[in-house]
């Protein structure tokens, strides 16, 4: 097979990446994806993607996904509204942050996987609480739900499960928390 992407940052705030993967001896793409991003500021992105992914000669496309994520402030406590201080700094104590990421399944018309979450930053301390659904057989379809604590002492330790990890490996352009991101993924690096 071929892998073949393409990515585009129209503008600071806005990006646009396509993959697909195509199979020479069938010709026939057996997977696609599109995306478009949205990040206009630290701790702030938002991204949304629509896959296809096909299956072999007889039939066309068995897959069709969409889904969508984000990391967002909910509240803003500064005067000077949500504007952003230095990543490892936070944007000071006392906001909340949105973060989550849900995949529906159109050809299923069904929720296959969603990550709802909250985040605290008290600017000593950082709370999160995360509920995970994932379906872990189609058919008959069987859901798997979990739900993840975390208390992170700020620069000390993290106490609790994995909640921090999970908004890493699901959420596109989620940005830790008083943690500056150091380099930028590539679009291949986690390639659904």
């Amino acid at each position: 097979d071929l892998l073949l992407g393409a990515g585009v940052q129209w503008t600071p705030q806005w990006g646009f990446d396509s993959t697909v993967q195509f199979n020479p001896k069938t010709s026939r793409s057996i997977r696609s994806t599109v995306v478009a991003r949205y990040s206009p500021g630290a701790y702030r992105t938002i991204s949304a993607a629509y896959r296809l992914q096909g299956a072999n000669a007889t039939q066309v496309t068995t897959s069709k996904q969409i889904d969508v994520g984000w990391q967002w402030p909910i509240n803003s406590p500064r005067e000077d509204g949500n504007k952003s201080l230095n990543p490892t700094r936070g944007q000071d104590g006392g906001r909340w942050y949105s973060v989550g990421r849900v995949y529906y399944s159109l050809s299923d018309r069904r929720m296959t996987d969603a990550l709802f979450g909250i985040e605290y930053d008290s600017c000593c301390w950082i709370g999160r609480l995360a509920w995970r659904r994932r379906q872990t057989q189609t058919l008959p379809a069987v859901v798997n739900n979990s739900i993840m604590v975390q208390l992170e002492l700020t620069g000390l330790t993290r106490i609790g499960t994995g909640a921090l990890q999970a908004f890493r490996e699901m959420i596109p352009g989620y940005t830790p928390l008083r943690e500056p991101r150091l380099y930028q993924t590539s679009r291949f690096e986690r390639y659904d």
